[in-house]
């Protein structure tokens, strides 16, 4: 991988004691697919197992919610006003964006920032998107379940998405259970 760094074909992102590579361009792709068209290459992708496609879903990274459903939160958060991405891989929350965790009952000024700040961007494995992450990713995940929008599954880091957390997470950033389940169908 050294030397692919080394000469400018991958770019890498570490988050936490992972690191995620990627092609360092467009120029890079269309490099690797004209030399796949020089022989056949039918890979097939293995399908997910049940459990693996509830991680990919919605799952805790740590402490914090992640997978599509925690991406697509993040980048409503975003879309809508409430949080603004910001140098070093964190989020600034808006002044919109207080009022709105403070309507939910969480007020950012009186949550002691982490070392990297209140919010922080976190790399999702399985989507390659950022996901909120840091003390508020931690309280929202948590106000979350206690106010019976998702709940931890006891024996995995899988999250399930109760029915008053679809009714909520629509009236709140108009996603829907059959738009994030869609994207399974295009995948598989």
């Amino acid at each position: 991988m050294g030397k692919l760094l080394a000469g400018g074909l991958v770019s890498v992102e570490t988050e936490g004691r992972h690191r995620y590579y990627r092609l360092s361009g467009p120029h890079v792709a269309l490099a690797l697919e004209n030399l796949a068209a020089i022989g056949p290459t039918e890979i097939k992708p293995r399908a997910l197992t049940r459990e693996g496609r509830k991680l990919q879903f919605a799952r805790c990274c740590y402490d914090h919610l992640a997978g599509r459903l925690g991406v697509a939160l993040t980048e409503r958060m975003v879309e809508k006003g409430f949080l603004a991405a910001a140098d070093g891989k964190r989020f600034e929350v808006t002044h919109v964006g207080a009022e709105w965790f403070a309507g939910l009952g969480l007020d950012p000024a009186k949550i002691k920032p982490g070392r990297t700040g209140l919010a922080r961007q976190c790399l999702d494995w399985t989507e390659r998107q950022h996901h909120l992450a840091g003390p508020l990713g931690v309280l929202l995940t948590n106000l979350l379940c206690a106010e019976g929008w998702i709940r931890r599954e006891d024996s995995s880091r899988a999250v399930e998405v109760t029915q008053k957390g679809w009714r909520m997470f629509n009236a709140h950033f108009e996603l829907q259970e059959r738009d994030l389940m869609a994207l399974d169908q295009k995948e598989t």
